[in-house]
């Protein structure tokens, strides 16, 4: 019953699709990730909201996840070991490179975003 109601309720929420599970974050209780800012400000009534994240690859199943919070920027402000490493395994020059080389029009100054996750099911 548990199971048919968390698939029910999954269906509902908005699903995130990733490229690939970056360095194993999404066995982690806890996670960020680095992509896209949306347009426009997030509210802070949108922390606290549960999403489905899925790979586009399927190497991880797909998780529920809530979203604790968000940290914006650019490129340049927010491309540093510290969340670059946890978000994606990589050192700053090479996420900067894969940035780049995976999203052709992004263009220098534009939003990117740190995002804070909870993994709902994780033990």
């Amino acid at each position: 019953m548990i199971l048919k109601l968390i698939t029910h309720h999954s269906s509902l929420m908005k699903r995130i699709y990733w490229q690939t599970n970056f360095n194993n974050k999404l066995s982690c209780k806890a996670f960020i990730h680095i992509d896209k800012a949306p347009e426009g400000n997030v509210p802070v009534s949108s922390w606290g909201c549960e999403v489905t994240i899925c790979t586009k690859d399927n190497s991880h199943p797909p998780v529920i996840a809530t979203l604790h919070s968000m940290l914006g920027g650019t490129l340049e402000t927010i491309c540093y070991d510290n969340f670059t490493f946890a978000s994606h395994g990589m050192d700053r020059d090479s996420f900067r490179e894969w940035w780049l080389a995976n999203h052709p029009e992004y263009e220098e100054g534009k939003r990117i975003a740190v995002y804070y996750y909870m993994n709902s099911y994780a033990q």
